[in-house]
């Protein structure tokens, strides 16, 4: 197993043995988490849900204005807009335009016609969405999707922010971070991709529909790794010393 320290997490490649050190897909990483003129939080949160379904709760942007109506979402104004994707060997990137809304009467000043996205999707499981406001404010969502078992995984985040850097503000970051993560938990704990006989995509789908086919590139090549129902985790004890 290879471990690294970056970026303020500690990252543990646990993929296939197949696959060589020097092919192995790059920590996942934006410049900002060290950047001297950014501040980072960092938190984490426990889904019961499978671990794709809560990866792809990351990038799926038609939800953001009916499920966080109560925080940014605009409901009234729900369109994504001028969405274009491009990819390389290890991630997607998307970038789009949305409507959102102050989260309250403190957050007018940054206020804008339409915001920028972007929106990363990195192997394995890590996404980075980048919003630019008014007068040059900027954040990031940094989030990455680890399995703890089939259904359930959990979220380690961290959300980068180039303004308000006095450590003071943190904790009013952090708690939006949860504020919103909590919103998608309530919905995500409640999914059940099993019963579906059919999926239909739009436009907005575009991320996830991405990164799925980037992944199933490597899966194909025969980089995947076994889900526990094929191959259980190594040290659980056998059902009969239990």
């Amino acid at each position: 197993m290879c471990m690294d320290c970056r970026g303020g997490f500690v990252w543990l490649f646990y993929g296939s043995k197949s696959l060589p050190k020097e092919e192995r897909p790059p920590i996942p990483f934006t410049p900002e988490l060290e950047d001297s003129k950014w501040r980072a939080v960092y938190g984490e949160i426990e889904f019961d849900a499978g671990h794709w379904g809560v990866f792809e709760n990351a990038i799926d942007m038609a939800h953001i204005h009916y499920l966080h109506a109560d925080s940014f979402g605009n409901a009234e104004k729900p369109k994504v807009m001028e969405m274009k994707s491009t990819r390389d060997t290890w991630e997607t990137t998307c970038n789009f335009r949305i409507h959102n809304k102050p989260m309250n009467k403190m957050w007018e000043w940054t206020s804008v016609p339409s915001v920028p996205v972007e929106a990363k999707a990195m192997l394995p499981s890590t996404s980075a969405v980048n919003i630019e406001l008014a007068h040059g404010v900027k954040m990031i969502t940094f989030v990455n999707t680890v399995p703890i078992n089939e259904n359930k995984a959990i979220n380690r985040f961290c959300l980068i922010r180039n303004f308000a850097l006095n450590p003071a503000f943190d904790f009013m970051a952090r708690d939006n971070m949860y504020k919103i993560l909590g919103e998608d938990k309530v919905m995500v704990d409640k999914l059940a991709p099993e019963r579906l006989n059919v999926e239909y995509s739009l436009a907005p789908d575009m991320p996830q529909i991405a990164f799925r086919q980037l992944r199933q590139e490597w899966i194909d090549i025969g980089y995947g790794v076994p889900t526990e129902k094929e191959m259980p985790r190594r040290g659980l004890l056998p059902e009969e010393c239990c």
